[in-house]
């Protein structure tokens, strides 16, 4: 598995890089349980993967990259080798792009969606500047992904195998 990278400038419009909202997500703490919504970041990681991907938002890494998760910890999470494969199978619709030769390509899909997710927070921090800790949207990005995934939003996805 390769690092989970991001891009490490500030875009043009947003506050803060890419690589700053994860660590600034990761490192704030819910003022009501006292403790942080995303307690590493590969969870983080994988919440900006399946937000992009929800909303279609691929942005794929130009400029300056910076790891923000070891491959070698992400892999480790057998939920988030999950999230990563569900992505990817979401966005290309085969098993062959899970094949040896393709893992290059995997890799960068699954990036280009974290990307796409972190600036949709990013973006959404400037139109919802609300909360100091953004926790609160964060919160209800959340349990909108989830209430789609349990609840309603049976979209099926067709895979060739």
């Amino acid at each position: 598995m390769q690092n989970i990278r991001c891009e490490a400038t500030t875009q043009q419009g947003f506050e803060m890089s890419a690589e700053e909202v994860v660590r600034k997500y990761c490192e704030s703490v819910d003022p009501k349980t006292g403790k942080p919504l995303f307690p590493t970041m590969r969870e983080f990681v994988c919440f900006a993967a399946l937000l992009g991907l929800s909303e279609s938002n691929l942005r794929h890494l130009t400029g300056e990259i910076v790891t923000i998760v070891d491959g070698r910890i992400f892999e480790k999470s057998d939920r988030a080798m999950d999230i990563y494969y569900a992505v990817v199978l979401a966005h290309d619709r085969s098993t062959s792009i899970l094949s040896d030769e393709n893992e290059d390509l995997a890799h960068r899909l699954f990036e280009a969606y974290v990307n796409g997710g972190l600036e949709i927070v990013q973006r959404t921090m400037i139109d919802e500047p609300g909360s100091s800790s953004g926790l609160t949207y964060l919160e209800r990005l959340a349990i909108k992904l989830a209430d789609e995934e349990i609840i309603g939003d049976k979209r099926s996805i067709d895979v060739e195998f």
